[in-house]
């Protein structure tokens, strides 16, 4: 009998409450949005990095991420059934550095003889050693030859805009991209773009033919103005050359990065050399005659004339409309009276000078 009773306590040992449960192993769900292009000489691979578990468990950290690659042979077997090959593996604690906009970015280096093959690419993510997710969808891509980079790419500020610049092929397309960056990074990105602090990811903003923007020649200067743009932000742009294979279109590696801020613009200089003549009542009523300087700088468009009763007071504007000529005259000036004038300069953007120097005028009183 005390056999059998310690058998029978034996056997549901393993039932006990006191024992512990097999740990369950963390597997990420599959990444289902990979995207993949040629770019330069390499193939850009895009993905989301997937945030839950199989069981819709939110993962403690991002998983490792594993990159397989394979050739399509000419008149082979469906991309589907393309033996593929783990060619990296991004650690987990090294995922964020992999992170553009949101979405993880791998650069597949091709090496010349990959030339007009297709090749088939598939991402799996593993949070355990021994368990990795299930395959993502797989893409293609034919491999060709990258045109050139483009070089010497520039940027300045024109008014309210930014104007690139590039030496631009007859009959070459291009595309513009632009990504807006941290002010305090905008030194460091102009020579080291991976130094920039992007705060909002980089985008194409344009797309144009050479014979489109006016190049007649072998060469000529393109340009892009770009007007959506803020005062006091900074800006990386880079211009990439676009060949097409038939239904295939391959941009060129990078230009160097055009970075620029855009500064707020400081106002015109206010007028110089300002002098004010009084010509009493005679045959007509009393006047003043202003006169100055022309403004040296090549935006100021016209002036802004003030009067003033008050000795240290601007007054009010004479002028609802700026004059273009550096010469004013005030017919409403009362015998007895003392004015105080001064004169602004103002741009084509309508920012407005600091006053000149206020100065006096006495009108003389009517003669009995």
């Amino acid at each position: 009998m005390l056999p059998a009773l310690v058998a029978t306590f034996l056997g549901g040992g393993c039932a006990s409450p006191g024992e512990p449960t097999p740990r369950r192993v963390i597997v990420p769900q599959a990444v289902q949005d990979l995207q993949a292009r040629q770019q330069g000489d390499e193939v850009v691979l895009s993905f989301t990095l997937p945030g839950q578990s199989t069981r819709g468990e939110p993962l403690a950290a991002p998983p490792a991420i594993e990159i397989y690659r394979g050739d399509v042979a000419a008149g082979g077997q469906p991309v589907a059934r393309i033996s593929t090959r783990l060619v990296y593996t991004i650690p987990s604690e090294m995922a964020d550095s992999y992170l553009s906009g949101g979405r993880m970015v791998y650069r597949d280096a091709i090496s010349g003889s990959a030339a007009g093959v297709e090749q088939v690419y598939a991402v799996r993510t593993r949070a355990a050693r021994n368990r990795a997710s299930a395959e993502s969808n797989r893409v293609a891509v034919r491999v060709h030859p990258a045109p050139a980079a483009v070089g010497n790419v520039g940027a300045r500020v024109e008014g309210q805009s930014v104007l690139v610049v590039w030496p631009g092929e007859a009959g070459a397309a291009y595309r513009v991209y632009k990504a807006e960056v941290a002010p305090e990074s905008a030194a460091a990105a102009a020579v080291d773009p991976a130094r920039a602090t992007v705060w909002r990811p980089l985008v194409q903003v344009a797309q144009l033919d050479a014979s489109e923007n006016g190049a007649g020649g072998a060469s000529n200067v393109l340009q892009y103005q770009d007007e959506d743009v803020e005062f006091s932000h900074s800006y990386m742009y880079f211009v990439r050359r676009v060949a097409r294979f038939d239904a295939d279109t391959v941009e060129s590696a990078d230009s160097n990065a055009a970075v620029i801020t855009v500064a707020v613009a400081a106002p015109p200089a206010a007028p110089d050399d300002v002098d004010v003549v009084i010509v009493p009542a005679g045959a007509e009523s009393a006047y003043v005659t202003l006169s100055w300087a022309i403004a040296p700088a090549a935006d100021v468009t016209g002036y802004a004339v003030y009067r003033s009763e008050q000795p240290g007071m601007q007054g009010a504007r004479l002028n609802e409309q700026t004059v273009g000529s550096p010469t004013y005259r005030d017919d409403a000036v009362f015998p007895g009276r003392r004015y105080f004038y001064s004169v602004t300069a103002v741009d084509a953007s309508g920012r407005e000078s600091a006053p000149s120097e206020a100065l006096e005028a006495q009108i003389p009183a009517t003669q009995p």
